[in-house]
C-alpha cells in the first residue's frame, strides 16, 4: 500500500485550538510530503527543518488510518534528544482512504503544524502474487454432477471419468510444488467439484463467497472448515450480494472483477470495497455478453501477461499489459491456470498450447472433457493460494 502523509505548516499565532477547524491547507505556506510504498503496521516518518527556526517537525503516519503523531525536537537535536515532545494527533475518519483532519496539532516559535494524512488505495505491485502458490484446495467430482449446470447440454459428464481426469489433475498441481487437500465428493451438490467459485483466498486470509445460482447457495458453508483449517482468518462477503469466484482474475497489481449472471454488482462493490481494507486494488468490469464467468474467457500468465479471448482482449480490462489472443476455434481454452513455473493448459487445444510456449512459458497438458460438458475449465477446479509464511 502507498502512504502519502502531508505536513502543513504556517505561521498563524492568533489561531487558536478553538478555531483549528478552520484552518485550511490551502493557508499553509509550507508542505512537506512523504511517498513511498509500505507494509501493513509499518511506520513512516519524514524529517525537515523548518525554515525559520532550528527547529524540526517529525510527521508519523501509522497504516491503521486513525492515527498520526507530530513529533517536535527542540532546536534540530535529533540524535541528542532521546524521544521527541509527541502530540497525539486523532484525526476524523468518514471513510477508509478519505483525508484525515487533525483534531490536535501543536505550536512553536509562532508557527502552527497541521498534519493532513491522506492514505492512497493504490496496491503496490506484490511479483507472482498471481501464480506462486505453496498450497491448493480441490473436491472430488460427485457422481451427482452429471446433473451439473450448463448454458449447452452436450451431454452428461460420467462420474468415474471425471474423477480420473481429476486425478491427473490434483498430481499436476503436486508436481508444481502445491500441497493440495482433497475434499470429498459431495453428492448433494452436482457442482461442488468446482472449488473457486464459493471462496477467494489471498496470503491474508479466504473470503468466503455467496452465489448467486440456487443449487449452489450451500457449498460455502460446506467448504468453511477446509478454509478454516488453512487461515486464521476466513470472513464472509458482506451485504446480501452476489460473487462467483469464476468472475475473479487476480493479478500481482490489481484484483478484476466481472459482473455476470453470477456476480451482481451489489456483490461486486462490496467484494472490491473488502479487498481495499486489505490493502489490494479492485476494479469492477463488464464482462461482454455471453460469457459465462469472466475467466472463462481470460487467464493470467503472470509476468504481466494475458490470455485471452479476441472479445476480452479488446475490452480495455488489461491496460498495458501483453495479451496473447487465443486463435480462433480455441476459446475454451483462454481458461488456463498458471502454477509456479509451469501453465496448466486444456488437453486439444495446439494452437494455444503453442502460442503459450512460444511467449516462453512451459506447460502442462490436461485432459479436461467431463469439466467442459458442465461448463467448467482448469481454473474453476482448485482454490490456489500461497501461506503467509511462504
Amino acid at each position: 500500500m502507498r502512504c502519502e502523509l502531508d505536513l502543513y505548516c504556517a505561521h498563524v499565532p492568533s489561531v487558536g485550538f478553538d478555531h483549528l477547524n478552520e484552518f485550511s491547507a490551502g493557508a499553509a505556506s509550507t508542505v512537506f510530503r512523504i511517498d513511498r510504498d509500505v507494509d501493513e503496521q509499518s511506520r513512516c516518518a519524514i524529517n525537515r527543518q523548518d525554515s525559520t527556526s532550528d527547529d524540526v517537525l517529525i510527521g508519523f503516519g501509522y497504516i491503521n488510518h486513525v492515527v498520526c503523531d507530530l513529533g517536535f525536537y527542540p532546536s534540530g537535536n535529533i540524535g541528542q534528544v532521546a524521544e521527541p515532545r509527541l502530540y497525539r494527533c486523532i484525526g476524523a475518519v468518514n471513510t477508509l482512504f478519505q483525508r484525515i483532519h487533525v483534531l490536535q496539532i501543536c505550536s512553536a516559535n509562532g508557527w502552527v503544524f497541521v498534519c493532513y494524512c491522506h492514505w492512497s488505495s493504490k496496491m503496490v505491485a506484490r511479483a507472482g502474487l498471481s501464480y506462486r502458490f505453496t498450497h491448493a484446495i480441490t473436491r472430488k467430482p460427485a457422481d451427482s454432477v452429471a446433473n451439473g449446470l450448463r448454458a449447452v447440454d452436450t451431454g452428461d459428464p460420467s462420474g468415474d471419468a471425471f474423477r480420473a481426469e481429476h486425478e491427473l489433475y490434483v498430481r499436476a498441481l503436486q508436481d508444481a510444488g502445491l500441497a493440495v487437500d482433497v475434499l470429498p465428493q459431495l453428492e448433494s451438490y452436482p457442482d461442488s467439484c468446482f472449488v473457486e467459485d464459493p471462496a477467494f483466498c489471498l496470503p491474508e486470509g479466504a473470503i468466503q463467497l455467496r452465489s448467486g445460482t440456487a443449487s449452489r447457495e450451500g457449498e460455502g458453508k460446506e467448504i468453511r472448515a477446509a478454509l478454516d483449517a488453512r487461515f486464521d482468518k476466513v470472513v464472509e462477503l458482506p451485504g446480501s450480494g452476489f460473487v462467483d469466484g469464476g468472475d475473479i482474475l487476480m493479478l500481482d497489481d490489481v484484483i478484476l472483477i466481472g459482473l455476470s449472471a453470477r456476480t451482481n454488482r451489489e456483490g461486486a462493490d462490496a467484494f472490491a470495497q473488502l479487498l481495499k481494507e486489505w490493502g489490494y486494488n479492485a476494479e469492477v468490469c463488464e464482462t461482454p455478453e455471453g460469457v459465462l464467468h469472466f475467466k472463462t474467457a481470460c487467464s493470467t500468465l503472470g509476468e504481466g501477461v494475458i490470455l485471452a479471448t479476441e472479445v476480452m482482449a479488446k475490452s480495455g480490462f488489461f491496460g498495458q499489459r501483453k495479451v496473447i489472443v487465443v486463435p480462433d476455434g480455441e476459446d475454451y481454452a483462454a481458461n488456463v491456470i498458471r502454477v509456479n513455473d509451469v501453465v496448466l493448459v486444456p488437453e486439444g487445444y495446439p494452437k494455444t498450447l503453442a502460442a503459450i510456449e512460444a511467449a516462453g512459458f512451459r506447460t502442462v497438458v490436461l485432459p479436461t472433457h467431463e469439466a467442459r460438458k458442465v461448463d467448467g475449465g482448469l481454473s474453476c477446479l482448485s482454490l490456489r493460494f500461497a501461506s503467509k509464511a511462504a
